[in-house]
């Protein structure tokens, strides 16, 4: 196929839009340490998506020649509410005409860097905010290691797996783990102790892998409310988005593994003509089961 500019420009949005996902998903960190719901279409209604409670039911004992009781788990499920982040700009008529990928990546990284933080600021507040989830720790206080062995019993007593346990904390909260003795000694921790003060981070605690974030809720002045948790029980998406286009569009869709990312491309009518990009996605994120999160309070 020869190209022309008409072709040539087809080709370069997909591809514009899979840079840009590929940055996202280098970049997200609480997100990526959560459970991607497989199939963002499934469980549409009516703008509202839900994903399965996990837990609930009860065991039973079937004794001979007794029948099968069955629950029904239709209503067993959790709504994830989701936001759509975007990050637009317009591009002169006199740069836009060499549809250059090169030239395209600088802004492409900025949009990026904007919807991710939108992202992982929306993640963070909508765990911290959501009701059922249990809570340790004083806002504004700094945090103990008992607090963490006690999180660590409350995922034991409730059959929370614990293969990977996570931990994601403020600088303030990273700041009161170098402090605790046990986290940073050679004898206590079975590394060198320097390691610790060297990389500036705790990183792995009572059972517990530390993960040091700027977008942890504050809920209150001077504090912060870290979230411990089993990455299973935090479920996020995201969903498709229509994919009706008006006259002078065009739409390219990114995906990988769950993750879904698009550009928007139309005419932009100014003083120079040109044209406009939006770089967008759609998130939602929940505790699909809440007892496999604990919020921590502290500094």
């Amino acid at each position: 196929m020869s190209l022309t500019t008409t072709n040539a420009s087809d080709l370069i949005l997909p591809t514009l839009a899979n840079i840009a996902l590929g940055k996202l998903i280098d970049g997200l960190k609480f997100v990526n340490n959560t459970t991607r719901w497989p199939d963002p279409i499934a469980g549409q209604n009516a703008n509202q998506w839900y994903v399965p409670k996990v837990g609930g039911g009860s065991r039973k004992e079937r004794l001979p020649g007794a029948p099968v009781i069955f629950e029904d788990r239709t209503s067993a499920r959790i709504e994830i509410p989701t936001k759509q982040h975007y990050d637009a700009f317009t591009v002169d008529e006199s740069f836009e005409a060499s549809k250059a990928v090169q030239f395209f990546e600088p802004f492409l990284e900025t949009a990026v860097l904007n919807i991710l933080e939108g992202i992982e600021t929306q993640a963070m507040l909508a765990i911290a905010n959501q009701a059922g989830i249990s809570a340790i720790g004083t806002p504004g206080v700094s945090v103990t290691r008992a607090q963490m062995k006690s999180a660590r019993k409350a995922f034991v007593n409730n059959k929370i797996p614990r293969a990977r346990l996570m931990a994601l904390v403020s600088a303030e909260t990273n700041e009161d783990l170098m402090d605790i003795a046990e986290f940073t000694r050679a004898d206590a921790s079975g590394e060198i102790a320097s390691r610790t003060n060297l990389e500036g981070v705790v990183r792995k605690a009572a059972g517990f892998v530390i993960e040091e974030s700027p977008y942890v809720a504050s809920l209150a002045s001077n504090s912060h409310r870290n979230l411990l948790f089993d990455p299973g029980s935090i479920i996020h998406i995201f969903p498709a988005q229509n994919t009706a286009l008006r006259p002078g569009q065009q739409k390219a869709e990114a995906s990988r593994d769950g993750f879904r990312l698009y550009i928007l491309r139309e005419n932009t009518f100014g003083y120079n003509g040109g044209e406009a990009y939006t770089v967008s996605c759609n998130f939602g994120i929940v505790a699909a089961r809440p007892e496999g999160v604990i919020h921590w309070d502290g500094k």
